[in-house]
């Protein structure tokens, strides 16, 4: 298994620190990190591994900067030197992850054949197996919808996701 450690929007001296006490094997970025950002990680530690969250429309227009495959392009290509991977989640103003809402995976069909992806948003045991079919990640994030309440997660939910996943 992986420690990841997950950060918003947080001082590059901070992650620095933690990096220098080796707490984490990959370090993810859910805010509304510059690639110039990633790159003072990188130049700190060439061999950390970053996650970058990039949020993706829940197909409805409101914010239409996320809400297509050339969009979302763009909004990868900056950070394709910086990233190592890229965590597909969903866009809420104002929110970093955690919304419980899904996206329209099919902006995203076959991307995990292209850029190293790990989906996010919405996930559960009943929908998982169609995200990984259409986007062919490297791997899948799942939370709220894995809980009983805020913060407290379900055993049946959570085995029933895992098992779901491994099906595929």
């Amino acid at each position: 298994f992986f420690m990841v450690g997950v950060f918003v929007n947080e001082k590059v001296e901070k992650i620095v620190n933690f990096i220098k006490k080796k707490l984490f094997d990959l370090i993810q970025f859910s805010g509304d990190e510059e690639p110039e950002y990633l790159n003072a990680i990188k130049k700190y530690n060439k061999s950390i591994k970053i996650i970058k969250a990039i949020r993706v429309s829940t197909g409805v227009s409101k914010y239409p900067e996320s809400d297509s495959i050339t969009s979302i392009f763009k909004m990868i290509l900056p950070f394709k030197e910086s990233a190592d991977f890229f965590l597909m989640d969903t866009l809420k103003k104002g929110i970093y992850g955690g919304t419980g809402k899904s996206y329209n995976w099919d902006y995203l069909k076959d991307f995990g054949n292209n850029f190293p992806v790990i989906i996010a948003g919405g996930l559960d045991a009943d929908n998982v197996g169609r995200a990984i079919e259409i986007i062919k990640p490297f791997g899948v994030d799942a939370s709220s919808r894995l809980e009983e309440h805020p913060g407290k997660k379900d055993i049946k939910k959570t085995e029933d996701f895992f098992n779901a996943v491994r099906s595929v």
